[in-house]
């Protein structure tokens, strides 16, 4: 009976727990109903004359109020919103190799079609700083934002405040969140700092320069050595740019290892397993060949000099210019199969630019090298992993 007791108590209380959990949702349903009407009802002098029904008169609604929504960027709301210069001008960077032809082909293109082009690019580096943290951050400045200008009677702002509230709760797909205007000017504040932490970076070089004339890149710089030390002291006087310049490299650093994962991933789709091996084996004779004790440990192997045409040699000899051309056509069949937010496709544009502009021969192109040798370096990394599990199951 005790056993009988317990188990009609866990079933109550289960049944009770449903209960409430359905309870909980019909309110929480019925919360964003209201919370809905309500914006409906406080963006209804901007919906005038517009039929919300009908798609396209919609989408040029919602075109407009996005764009607007800019103007309320200095609400006191939305005061702490802001972006890492250092991340936005890494996200800009990536965003116009990926998607705007180089300068000589923009300026021969239509005025329209011209800023079209820069104005995508633009709203692709926004939505990659889109984070779910920023959403609901935003949203409840919004919330705030709106009740402020309810209770001061500004009619005009709350019908903007709510038009671009109402559009990004019913979208949270971060390239829709990336045409907020608010966003953009959040953007731009943060490329203006990094542009003058970029100018006073470059006076920092010219002092070093001054010590030792032959650098032209803070890379260039030797630890320790008094032009390295000239740079430092003189970033120093600048408020903020030293701790811009240590994210700068991180975050570089972190771009291109995802560069060098992406290109792996997407030759190892234009490349035949048994090609990469082919490759892979001919550099490794290739080296062999001039002394490179490949077994030895890699600051041994480092010591014996090799030919700087080595690898370009390997390329010329194991893929043929007809080769070359499938693979190149392999790469537009890619980019017009995939998603265009994807990385991998935006990755797939900028080595489909860069090998259709290059003026060298394809086995010397620096881009295409490097997809290359990304591609063996996965494969050699492939199999040391599968030799080592193999030896672990014996």
């Amino acid at each position: 009976m005790k056993k009988q007791s317990k188990s009609a108590k866990k079933k109550i209380h289960r049944e009770q727990d449903k209960r409430r959990r359905r309870e909980a949702e019909r309110r929480h349903r019925q919360a964003a109903e209201q919370a809905e009407a309500q914006l409906w009802k406080e963006l209804e002098p901007l919906a005038l004359g517009y039929n919300m029904d009908d798609n396209d008169e919609f989408i040029e609604f919602a075109s407009h109020i996005m764009l607007d929504s800019a103007t309320l960027f200095d609400e006191p709301e939305f005061e702490g919103l802001a972006f890492d210069p250092a991340e936005a001008i890494l996200v800009e960077l990536g965003s116009f190799n990926a998607t705007v032809p180089s300068l000589e082909k923009l300026e021969q293109l239509p005025d329209d079609e011209h800023q079209a082009i820069l104005e995508d690019a633009q709203v692709r580096a926004v939505s990659k700083l889109v984070t779910p943290k920023l959403q609901r951050d935003l949203l409840k400045a919004f919330k705030q934002c709106r009740q402020r200008l309810k209770r001061e009677r500004k009619t005009d702002q709350l019908a903007l405040a709510s038009a671009t509230e109402m559009l990004l709760r019913n979208d949270s797909r971060a390239i829709i969140w990336a045409t907020c205007g608010i966003l953009h000017k959040a953007f731009g504040a943060a490329l203006e700092i990094a542009f003058k932490f970029q100018e006073a970076e470059e006076k920092a070089l010219k002092v070093a320069q001054a010590v030792q004339p032959d650098i032209t890149d803070v890379a260039d710089l030797e630890e320790d050595s008094p032009a390295y030390r000239a740079f430092w002291e003189a970033a120093e006087k600048t408020p903020g740019l030293v701790d811009y310049l240590e994210r700068a490299e991180e975050m570089g650093a972190a771009a291109f290892e995802v560069q060098h994962e992406l290109n792996a991933e997407l030759a190892m789709e234009l490349f035949d397993p048994e090609e990469i091996e082919d490759m892979v084996d001919a550099l490794a004779e290739n080296m062999k060949a001039q002394g490179v004790d490949l077994d030895a440990e890699p600051q041994e192997r480092g010591k014996t000099p090799v030919a700087e045409s080595t690898f370009s040699d390997v390329l010329k000899a194991k893929l043929s210019p007809e080769r070359f051309q499938e693979i190149r056509g392999d790469l537009d069949s890619i980019i017009e199969e995939g998603d265009e937010m994807d990385e991998i496709i935006q990755r797939a544009r900028i080595l489909r630019d860069e090998l259709a502009e290059g003026e060298l021969p394809y086995w010397e192109n620096p881009v295409f090298r490097q997809l290359c040798l990304d591609v063996m370096v996965a494969d050699v990394l492939n199999s040391v992993e599968e030799d080592e599990d193999d030896e672990e199951d014996a």
